[in-house]
């Protein structure tokens, strides 16, 4: 079995409002069990996190957010898929409140039932292989970058 995968985080229209729908895309080879959304601020602070629920067909999840996150600032938004052997696929992205998403995805993958997990300031490529690499925000609304991946 192979671990799920995020493969869609969809924040556009956000700007830091509670009750915003985020929309995920999460498959797996047999079934996706449950998905974890997390919002965190530029400094790492977590803001918020729950679960979301299922959405239109097998693939797509909803998480509404519950608090006002409306000051400008970059926001790292993350959602863990999980199936049921316990395998987790996590996908990043980094956001900023003015609505504006970074070009680039972090989509990492790990295996609960005794796999390779990921340290800290891992990410894998599309293909599996693992690679270092230094995540960074700026201060300036809408700028945002992902060095040595």
């Amino acid at each position: 079995m192979k671990a799920p995968e995020v493969r869609r985080i969809d924040m556009s229209g956000y700007h830091g409002q509670a009750g915003f729908r985020v929309r995920i895309r999460a498959v797996d080879d047999f079934r996706v069990k449950g998905v974890t959304v997390r919002l965190s601020d530029a400094n790492g602070r977590l803001l918020e996190e729950g679960h979301a629920v299922m959405g239109g067909g097998n693939t797509d999840w909803v998480y509404r957010t519950v608090k006002d996150h409306a000051y400008t600032g970059i926001i790292h938004v993350q959602a863990e898929a999980a199936d049921l052997a316990g395998n987790t696929g996590v996908s990043c992205i980094f956001i900023s409140t003015t609505g504006r998403v970074s070009s680039r995805e972090s989509r990492m993958r790990t295996n609960g039932v005794g796999g390779q997990a990921l340290r800290t300031g891992e990410s894998a490529t599309g293909d599996g292989r693992m690679q270092s690499g230094v995540v960074t925000a700026s201060r300036t609304p809408g700028k945002v970058g992902l060095l040595n991946f």
